[in-house]
């Protein structure tokens, strides 16, 4: 796919009862307002009419004029990326309910990486002979030796996250710090400020790893934007080894003394690797999924199958099919496909459907 091309051009409002409500609320100095939805039916009917005076006079509301001057400052290149990401987005699961989706990249691992390197976002990349395990003198943590030379790159992955809040902002000291009661600006509820992140990950396995494979690691780098123009790239690495309530990976690097053109890069890079046709991670396990159920001859096993779907999303039904017998060692789905153990495949399915 192509990164969207956009016009990020100056908002148009027209006068609504909701920009009154706001405007009535910061001129008495009410800094946080509250919902424009949460008012009585009788207050919005009320605001709804003095939004007609002002359509009929000409005129408009003074929060108007601060909205034109504090409006967000995404350049093109910012609004373009975080179209790309919406994109991406709307191949979420409708039941996933995660603020991020996972999608397929079909192209070598070790061929993205080199265009990644090309980039300035490639200059957050770690050095092959760099120590990525955390120091540790083995009380909490484990202690144990991760480079990429001594590891092989297995895998790459792309995963975009979006955040949408209520939208607001500081009218004064360049909007670091002030008095709410009279500098935070709000925003009509159906404007969000978006933030949006599009984060490759590239999988190492080390040569020697644990059977478990908890001291595989991963190198992320990504590409932060938000509403506000405040752009960066970043990376971290994780791995199994550390994860515990909080972890968000460690060995982190930010960059944020980048151009457009940096944020072009990282963009069309991510637009080409996800392919023509991009596909969710979820998307795709729905496709083998729907295989799967084809190759099931028995009708009632396929309506037992059919429930765990409708009560799960793709991830956890895949995960849930993947486990496997006591019995035969093997999977759910392998069972379901044959007939031997079928009837106790589908008592461990309905332990799953019938306890969701």
């Amino acid at each position: 796919m192509e990164r969207p091309k956009i016009k990020n051009l100056p908002k148009k409002r027209d006068v609504t009862g909701e920009i009154v409500h706001l405007d009535t609320m910061r001129r008495n100095g009410v800094g946080y307002p509250g919902k424009f939805s949460d008012l009585s039916g009788m207050a919005i009917d009320m605001r709804n009419c003095e939004a007609g005076m002002y359509e009929s006079a000409g005129t408009r509301p003074e929060i108007m004029d601060l909205y034109d001057e504090y409006d967000s400052c995404l350049s093109d290149t910012e609004a373009s990326c975080i179209a790309l990401a919406n994109e991406l987005l709307a191949l979420k699961d409708e039941k996933n309910i995660l603020t991020f989706v996972d999608i397929c990249v079909d192209e070598p691992a070790s061929e993205v990486l080199t265009k990644l390197k090309s980039t300035k976002a490639g200059e957050l990349l770690t050095a092959d002979d760099e120590q990525l395990a955390m120091e540790s003198d083995g009380e909490h943590y484990p202690i144990l030796d991760m480079r990429k030379e001594q590891a092989d790159l297995v895998g790459v992955g792309l995963r975009v996250w979006g955040w949408d809040h209520r939208k607001y902002t500081y009218t004064d000291n360049d909007g670091k710090k002030s008095d709410p009661q009279k500098d935070l600006l709000f925003y009509p509820e159906d404007e969000k400020m978006a933030e949006r992140k599009l984060e490759i990950d590239f999988l190492y396995r080390n040569r020697q790893s644990s059977s478990d494979g908890s001291d595989d690691f991963t190198e992320t780098v990504s590409l932060m934007i938000d509403e506000y123009g405040d752009s960066y790239l970043s990376r971290s690495v994780s791995s199994m080894a550390y994860t515990e309530m909080g972890y968000e990976g460690h060995h982190h690097a930010i960059l944020d003394d980048i151009e457009g053109a940096d944020i072009a890069a990282f963009g069309d890079l991510v637009a080409e690797i996800v392919g023509d046709e991009p596909e969710s991670t979820g998307m795709r396990q729905s496709r083998h999924l729907a295989e799967m159920i084809d190759g099931i001859s028995s009708d009632q096993t396929r309506g037992v199958v059919q429930e765990l779907l409708d009560k799960t999303w793709p991830a956890q039904a895949n995960s849930i099919l993947s486990l496997r017998l006591k019995e035969s060692g093997k999977t759910l789905a392998q069972t379901l496909q044959s007939d031997d153990n079928v009837e106790r495949a589908i008592e461990v399915l309905r332990w799953y459907i019938d306890g969701e």
